[in-house]
């Protein structure tokens, strides 16, 4: 992906290119290339990338690599042997899954594996959660970020209604916009010479396990990746009122036990806000906590049969 990016405050214009690396874990981080590092570029689909002191940063709770200058940037390197094992993989995952490399169905590496403590070192999540457990989460613990959580369940129903949103094309944007609009209020893309906005996945999900259930949502990148397929792909259908293929799409994801990395993120509305669930009678600010997934595992069933051993031990319990 390549476009042009304007300062307002600075006057300037200035050119990015996105690219997606990935390789044989699947795992995908996407590498901003800026200014001539972006026009020069010449890589194609299937190049092998070496990118030594790129910047790593966090971008919607995911990895993601910045080119700045002191990166040395290469593009097949011959002086690499891991170099011809990635070509050799990239060679056949290219006949044998086109639909991954079209549709960019990669895993994300999320920024963060669990709760970060008081020493700003990152703590890993031990073992999973229930859904009531997770009901529980105290929202004041969430004043400081985000915190991740594993629930082992099943996706069993989803909300048909609103299931993306019209979205700026600029992928550091993304952003709402209307039908007819000619530029992103947000960030200013020209939405005439870049055409329409494209449309992301905004998901409703109910995540049930033996102890009830919860409702989550899941964003546009791990939603493409869950469906196989993107919210303009599946809006055809609708379009054509084709309901049962959006019932197909979704048929894998229902009633598939999985380890589910969830993020707990806290949500304040503002007093002004229109809605009445916005603010209480005195009219001070009220806060709600927001659940996504992140991540989709197969669960350890080992590792969580070696975490509730251990708790039945701890209740005095020989096994």
């Amino acid at each position: 992906v390549s476009e042009q990016i304007s300062k307002k405050q600075l006057g300037q214009t200035f050119a990015k290119r996105s690219i997606i690396v990935v390789d044989e874990s699947e795992y995908q981080i996407e590498l901003t290339l800026w200014r001539e590092s972006a026009v020069q570029f010449n890589g194609n689909v299937g190049d092998v990338i070496v990118a030594v002191n790129a910047k790593i940063a966090e971008f919607n709770g995911f990895r993601s690599a910045t080119v700045s200058n002191q990166t040395n940037l290469e593009i097949n390197p011959k002086d690499i042997s891991r170099v011809s094992e990635l070509q050799k993989w990239f060679r056949k995952i290219q006949s044998e899954e086109k639909e991954k490399i079209e549709h960019n169905l990669w895993k994300k590496i999320e920024a963060t594996g669990g709760k970060s403590g008081t020493d700003g070192k990152e703590q890993k999540v031990a073992h999973s959660v229930s859904t009531q457990q997770l009901k529980q989460t105290d929202v004041d613990q969430l004043d400081k970020g985000a915190e991740f959580f594993n629930v082992i369940g099943a996706i069993t129903y989803f909300k048909r209604t609103n299931l993306w949103y019209l979205a700026c094309p600029n992928t550091k944007c993304s952003r709402k916009i209307q039908e007819g609009d000619q530029s992103c209020k947000s960030c200013g893309h020209n939405l005439i010479a870049d055409g329409p906005g494209v449309k992301r996945y905004i998901l409703s999900l109910l995540l049930s396990d033996s102890e009830g259930s919860i409702w989550v949502n899941v964003f546009n990148e791990m939603a493409v990746v869950m469906l196989k397929q993107t919210a303009d792909n599946l809006s055809v259908f609708l379009a054509q009122n084709a309901e049962n293929r959006v019932d197909e799409a979704f048929q894998p994801v229902l009633f598939a036990t999985k380890q589910f990395r969830i993020r707990a993120k806290k949500n304040t509305f503002s007093p002004n806000q229109a809605s009445s669930l916005s603010q209480d009678i005195s009219g001070e600010q009220r806060s709600s906590i927001n659940y996504s997934i992140v991540n989709i595992l197969k669960p350890d069933f080992a590792q969580e049969s070696h975490v509730l051993l251990e708790k039945i031990q701890y209740y005095g319990y020989d096994i």
